[in-house]
């Protein structure tokens, strides 16, 4: 079968977004932009379900990509393993990877620009560790709830993370966490059933 990525574009902004796909059981580079009619449009978005429940193993992008959100249920469901953050990238959506059981790997890059990771973002995953970025303040509700192998959570250096949200990371398998010193709110449950913190 042949390998097909459908993008949306749009002609005034000259960009282009993933909404659908047919990848099975592959690993995917997701291309710094597209042509099309001869024109050049710059991928800056995977949208909303756009590989739900898909079969795709992985997914990279190129140093130069300028993606930068993954929408709602992106990944949801899928058998992805591996996800490698762009540097741009400036948010990940509400329940992006949830239920991705084969999901154990999550590489963020020291340049990292993400700022926003909406609730449910990781539930039910089988990450194992998780690198905060530096430029995220927030770690929204039940973002890692019922991650049972995730067990480390390191912070980049000046850390500007403030706020850790409800139930954030329940049931979780978490052993150790160092928290870094500009937070100023844990919020009610975050590491409720915690048992090997």
């Amino acid at each position: 079968m042949q390998i097909c990525i459908i993008y949306s574009i749009n002609i005034d902004k000259k960009t282009a977004y993933i909404i659908d796909n047919n990848i099975t059981n592959i690993d995917l580079i997701i291309p710094y932009s597209i042509k099309y009619k001869e024109t050049e449009y710059i991928v800056t978005s995977i949208s909303e379900k756009a590989f739900r429940y898909s079969k795709i193993k992985s997914i990279q992008f190129p140093k130069n990509s300028e993606l930068q959100s993954i929408g709602k249920e992106a990944f949801f469901g899928s058998l992805i393993e591996k996800f490698t953050v762009p540097s741009r990238l400036t948010k990940i959506c509400e329940c992006a990877f949830q239920n991705c059981k084969q999901l154990r790997k999550i590489e963020v890059p020291l340049d990292s620009d993400l700022q926003v990771i909406d609730e449910n973002a990781f539930c039910n995953s089988s990450i194992e560790m998780f690198t905060i970025p530096r430029h995220l303040t927030e770690i929204s509700e039940e973002t890692f709830y019922q991650c049972t192998k995730l067990k480390t959570i390191e912070f980049q250096s000046n850390s500007e993370l403030k706020t850790i949200g409800k139930y954030a990371f329940r049931s979780s398998s978490i052993e150790s966490l160092t928290l870094p010193s500009c937070l100023t709110k844990i919020c009610e449950c975050a590491f409720f059933y915690c048992e090997k913190l």
